[in-house]
């Protein structure tokens, strides 16, 4: 399971890359990666954005099949 877990996580991770510079994309993976049950709030705090932000970043996950 440990093995397979990571690589979603990676696999999550390679589907980010790209983006801009600044994007906290990467680091809300991290984030899910190592505790995957995070309110909204919770992203938003440690990573620095607003919730709304992290509402959106988080639905696009879902959208692209990352988290559910």
């Amino acid at each position: 399971m440990l093995m397979d877990l990571e690589r979603k996580w990676f696999s999550a991770r390679g589907a980010v890359a790209g983006r801009r510079i600044n994007s906290r994309a990467a680091m809300a993976i991290d984030m899910l990666a190592a505790a995957p049950l995070l309110s909204t709030a919770t992203v938003a705090k440690a990573i620095g954005m607003s919730i709304r932000s992290a509402t959106d970043l988080l639905d696009e996950f879902v959208r692209d099949g990352l988290v559910v």
